[in-house]
């Protein structure tokens, strides 16, 4: 009677044991579509976050060096192949401050000098509505995850915080590298392309209060009077 005890208990005891080892299992260790998942989660809260990003555009070399907000507004610069424009975007507005490599691509001849301080009001910008979506540099480099082959490629340090290294590639054999916390809340810390679409994107300053202001009216002229 006590072997048939025995043999009733132990598979009871084997099942929270099980358990156990399981959650002892680091962030680290999970599958890379659950840590991407957790950090999806964790950043559809954010309110603002501050990005650089490098990328080619024909080869040509663009940065851009941001704060985001989850309302679509946004401010920093952007450079291309040397030349930089401050932007805003607030509630849906835009506006440019173009040095003067950067005038060219966006307006016919020469700076005026007497706009070199001046921000220019335009009608609309697609191209910044992108820049400012805070979720457009996690869909540019990583899209959908499933569409991926992916690799945890273990814990890693990055500027001071815990990370695990996650490498995935698509079918056209784009390799992507994604760091992700390994405390929470989880967050996307670095991305980057390899290829011929290749570029590099830091995320940090997580919800640090940042606001977003327009210019001051007196420093402002519009872009119909400049045509």
């Amino acid at each position: 009677m006590r072997g048939s005890r025995a043999a009733l208990a132990s598979p009871l005891v084997a099942l929270p044991l099980a358990l156990v080892l399981t959650a002892c299992a680091g962030f680290e260790q999970e599958t890379p579509l659950s840590v991407l998942a957790a950090a999806e989660a964790d950043m559809a809260d954010l309110t603002s976050l501050r990005l650089r990003t490098t990328d080619y555009v024909g080869g040509v070399r663009e940065t851009r060096d941001l704060v985001v907000t989850r309302a679509g507004d946004c401010a920093g610069t952007v450079t291309t192949a040397g030349a930089s424009v401050q932007v805003l975007r607030v509630a849906g507005e835009v506006w440019i401050r173009p040095d003067e490599g950067y005038w060219p691509l966006v307006f016919d001849g020469p700076l005026v000098s007497n706009l070199a301080d001046t921000w220019i009001h335009l009608t609309s910008s697609s191209e910044l509505d992108r820049f400012c979506d805070i979720d457009e540099p996690y869909r540019a480099f990583v899209g959908s995850p499933r569409d991926l082959s992916w690799r945890n490629a273990g814990p890693d340090e990055l500027a001071g915080l815990a990370v695990v290294r996650l490498e995935g590639e698509r079918d056209d054999g784009t390799l992507v590298d994604v760091a992700v916390t390994v405390d929470d809340p989880h967050r996307i810390v670095a991305m980057e392309l390899s290829g011929a679409g290749r570029g590099s994107a830091e995320l940090y300053g997580f919800d640090d209060g940042v606001e977003v202001d327009p210019p001051d009216p007196g420093d402002v002229v519009e872009v119909e009077d400049l045509r």
